[in-house]
C-alpha cells in the first residue's frame, strides 16, 4: 500500500523533469526581442546581447557591451591575481620571529651603553677642565 504513493510521486517528478527539459529544448539558445531597425539576439547559455540589423543588404548581429560581464571579467582578473600573490607569499621564505634577546645579551648591550656614557663624561670634563686652564681669571676670582 505504501508503494503506491511512492511509485506515483516519482512518476510524477520524472514527468516534471522531462517536461522542463523538453521546454528547453523548444525554445532554443537564442531568444529574439524585435527593435526599431533590427532585433536583440539574447544567448541564453552565456547572457551575450547583440543588435542585429540589416547592412548593405546583409544581416549582422554585432555584441553588445555588457556592463555586468565587464564586473565579471573583473572579479576572474582580481581572483586571478589574489590567488598568484598568495602562492608568491607561499613561496616565499618563511619570515624568523621575532625573539627577544637574553638577559646575558642585555647585560652587554648596558655595559657597552655604560662605557659609551662613561668616556663621554670624561671627555666632557677634559674639556672643561682645559676651558678653565685656558681663561684668565678676573681679580674678584670669577671666570670672564
Amino acid at each position: 500500500m505504501r508503494t503506491l504513493p511512492i511509485a506515483v510521486l516519482l512518476i510524477a517528478i520524472v514527468a516534471l523533469g522531462v517536461s522542463g527539459v523538453a521546454s528547453q529544448e523548444k525554445q532554443g539558445r537564442f531568444v529574439m526581442s524585435p527593435t526599431e531597425n533590427g532585433f536583440v539576439r539574447l544567448d541564453t547559455e552565456t547572457g551575450a546581447m547583440s543588435l542585429c540589423a540589416q547592412r548593405n543588404g546583409r544581416w549582422a548581429c554585432e555584441l553588445m557591451e555588457d556592463e555586468a560581464q565587464k564586473l565579471h571579467d573583473e572579479i576572474a582578473r582580481l581572483r586571478d591575481e589574489v590567488k598568484r600573490l598568495e602562492e608568491q607569499l607561499a613561496a616565499a621564505e618563511p619570515r624568523k620571529r621575532l625573539e627577544l634577546p637574553t638577559e646575558e645579551e642585555v647585560d652587554r648591550a648596558l655595559d657597552y651603553f655604560e662605557n659609551i656614557f662613561r668616556k663621554f663624561r670624561e671627555r666632557i670634563e677634559r674639556f672643561e677642565d682645559q676651558e678653565r686652564k685656558e681663561r684668565p681669571e678676573q681679580k674678584d676670582g670669577s671666570q670672564l
